[in-house]
């Protein structure tokens, strides 16, 4: 049963199944609507669906199933009203919803495999005449067993970066893990967007727009899609962009117009998979995910080094060779608590030339300790995997004695909680300080 597919009419729509997750494609006052389920032993049950006003689906809903933002003209749905069977194979089915607004023509591409646990979902949006475009994105709602679930009762919530403004996103800059993940015990819903299409089809910046409390129900939304976006006080993204008028306290900006673009003759495409479970075990969504994205996006580049151009041991011994040549610069000796310790601590060009930060180094330092800390395992683990161990012996004892160096300064220093320092700053040539919030201090002398 869960290796066959199923594409079939019902009363209320269609419905697209693999015996493990399925697709309903509601008809309301003409129009189809998504519902994303998940087997159970006791049947199906309801996981996620396209964003609406109501839990249950009524001729009074409003459904938002793909939003086109136009700035100052407002917000439009896109109203899907035609499915087909784009593509069907024994293993793998394609649906195409179709769908148009102005100067806007609409796909969706919904395919299922057979045996697998998501959906993958295609939109493409055909612009022929001159359209301005805010943002495109189909946004979703968190919505198990057909009821709201509060953002505080949830077991895991989890995205690629923070928004603590509304007019912040999730910047596709962000997306070295990218996926949203929402749990609440055995129910299970994972977003993770297509970086493949995103690298052949950036038209402008695309972003993860999650409401944590929700827009039209009190459960999270979420949504992936094309949103532009600047960088805003380093760490964060702005959908907003204008003059700008600083905020003395924060440093921020405080912008006076949307970011739109003016398109024609232009098709922007975009995907994401849609993993679904209502079987899973409590606490695990994030494994889940970490084990997708490794199946999905890194595998096939740890089979081959394509499109890679030369070999990883190329790297390692040129980052070896330059750290060589500039070793005076970079590297620091210290004695912390009778153990003799190293490390990269200072920050150089790459043609090894010191750079100072007077007014920051204090934070410059800070960061650098846990990269240094993870650069010393990092290290010994390229010595002693990437490279055959006689010439790792012969050529490179020197860097395992740096590692090894390395790794006992996470040990040594001091800390008020847990294994990490309170602070780390260098007040002069001669010594490093470790500056504890308590204002105890714990000084390394004898740096070199």
């Amino acid at each position: 049963m869960e290796n066959k597919l199923v594409f079939e009419p019902i009363d209320a729509g269609f419905v697209l199944h693999n015996g493990i997750v399925k697709l309903r494609l509601l008809r309301v006052n003409g129009a189809y609507t998504q519902e994303y389920c998940a087997r159970t032993a006791e049947g199906w049950r309801l996981i996620c669906a396209a964003e609406r006003s109501t839990e249950r689906i009524d001729d009074a809903s409003m459904f938002r199933d793909l939003v086109i933002g136009r700035e100052r003209d407002g917000e439009q749905a896109a109203q899907f009203t035609d499915v087909q069977v784009a593509r069907e194979h024994p293993t793998k089915i394609t649906l195409k919803l179709t769908a148009q607004i102005e100067q806007h023509h609409i796909a969706l591409y919904i395919t299922l495999e057979a045996g697998k646990n998501h959906f993958h979902c295609l939109i493409e949006d055909d612009i022929h005449e001159k359209s301005l475009v805010e943002y495109l994105s189909a946004p979703l709602i968190y919505l198990p067993g057909g009821a709201t679930v509060p953002a505080n009762d949830l077991d895991i919530i989890w995205v690629p970066h923070q928004r603590p403004l509304d007019e912040h996103v999730i910047g596709d800059h962000s997306f070295r893990s990218p996926a949203v993940i929402l749990q609440k015990e055995n129910d299970l819903a994972i977003m993770v967007p297509d970086v493949e299409i995103l690298s052949r089809n950036r038209v402008f910046r695309t972003a993860v727009d999650f409401e944590v409390h929700g827009r039209l129900l009190p459960t999270p939304t979420f949504a992936y899609g094309f949103k532009d976006w600047v960088p805003d006080r380093h760490v964060y993204f702005s959908h907003m962009l204008g003059e700008g008028v600083p905020i003395p306290s924060d440093g921020g900006f405080r912008s006076s117009t949307s970011r739109s673009y003016l398109l024609e003759n232009t098709c922007l495409r975009f995907g994401y998979y849609l993993y679904l479970s209502a079987q899973a075990e409590p606490m695990t969504g994030r494994r889940t995910a970490l084990n997708f994205l490794w199946e999905t996006f890194a595998r096939p580049y740890m089979e081959s080094q394509w499109p890679q151009v030369i070999p990883f041991e190329d790297y390692i011994r040129y980052m070896f060779g330059w750290a060589n040549r500039h070793e005076d610069t970079i590297w620091q000796k210290l004695t912390l608590n009778g153990e003799t310790c190293g490390a990269a601590l200072r920050v150089v060009t790459t043609k090894g030339e010191r750079v100072n930060f007077p007014a920051v180094s204090w934070l410059v330092q800070r960061l650098a300790w846990d990269v240094f800390a993870q650069y010393s395992l990092g290290l010994e683990y390229s010595l002693c995997v990437r490279l055959p161990l006689l010439r790792y012996q012969v050529e490179h004892a020197a860097f395992s004695r740096k590692s090894q160096s390395g790794q006992k300064i996470r040990a040594g220093c001091a800390s008020k909680k847990g294994p990490f320092p309170d602070g780390l700053c260098s007040r002069r040539e001669s010594a490093l300080e470790f500056v504890l919030s308590s204002r105890l201090r714990h000084r390394a002398v004898g740096i070199q």
